[in-house]
């Protein structure tokens, strides 16, 4: 037989119970409510910022947009940004929601990483600046000695390139709180021992090289190519001028001078209409 009473009771102390947490229950669904409506409002802000400042043209040029889509995103970088936002700032409402329901064992482990979380996103920044910075610096070192005519300026940009790419690196794991002293110490002291010994041999043993190159610098402002030229009593056309030396053709053969007799000899350049002299000197 059924005890109607004791069902009585349990019924009743089970509503009295939903009764009671009825307004939590409330509270905790106005506060998802406006977490979700208010971090929807903050993510569009922050894509319709992105999208003004250009930040998807940059992910593009820097290549991470490329990465992005091998990896299956379809997203844009702005709405990849908007909606890492809109998880922040949500994740804080659904914070508060559980601390009415008193599940601190579960609010402050999560609190703890949304602390953590400024740390990524500035590792992360610290990532893309540093990334479109190397690639910028690279092209315009690779462009500058190319312009000089140096004919290794490829790998100079590439080397200028991954050595940004490895600051980068550096400076957004130190943003991360971890403890990379003596790693820092070591690349410091490789890249001081690198350009020491580059200005020692340049100082040293390449004094010559380092002229040449200088010269050829001001050599292809002086001397345009193709143009017949008299240097040392030897004419012949002018094809071109290289990192360390220029190269004139005398009939069939070919001769190479060193930049550097190029500035500091007695030089004629004879044009098609009339001949003109002019005289170069140290």
């Amino acid at each position: 037989m059924i005890d109607t009473v004791y069902l009585q009771d349990s019924i009743s102390d089970l509503w009295d119970q939903v009764i009671a947490w009825l307004p939590t229950i409330l509270v905790v669904i106005i506060l998802l409510i406006l977490g979700w409506l208010f971090a929807r409002l903050i993510s569009a802000l922050t894509q319709r910022l992105l999208r003004r400042l250009r930040v998807d043209g940059i992910f593009e040029r820097v290549g991470l947009a490329e990465g992005f889509t091998q990896a299956g995103i379809t997203r844009s970088a702005s709405e990849l940004i908007g909606l890492v936002i809109f998880w922040l700032v949500f994740l804080g409402f659904i914070l508060l929601a559980l601390e009415q329901f008193g599940l601190m064992a579960v609010v402050l482990p999560l609190q703890g990483l949304i602390g953590y979380l400024p740390r990524l996103l500035a590792a992360a920044l610290v990532l893309i600046v540093g990334a479109f910075l190397a690639q910028f610096l690279g092209r315009v070192s690779q462009a500058t000695a190319a312009g000089m005519g140096i004919e290794f300026h490829q790998p100079l940009g590439q080397f200028v390139q991954v050595l940004l790419l490895v600051v980068s690196v550096i400076l957004a794991v130190d943003q991360l709180g971890l403890n990379l002293t003596l790693l820092t110490e070591t690349f410091t002291n490789l890249v001081t021992v690198f350009v020491a010994g580059l200005v020692l041999s340049f100082a040293l043993g390449a004094r010559g090289v380092a002229g040449n190159i200088l010269a050829g610098y001001y050599a292809r402002e002086q001397f345009p190519l193709g143009e017949l030229i008299v240097i040392d009593n030897q004419e012949g056309t002018l094809e071109a001028i290289g990192t360390l030396s220029a190269e004139i053709a005398l009939g069939e053969d070919r001769i190479f001078i060193p930049n550097a007799r190029m500035i500091e000899s007695q030089v004629w350049v004879r044009s098609k209409s009339k001949s003109v002299g002019s005289s170069e000197g140290s």
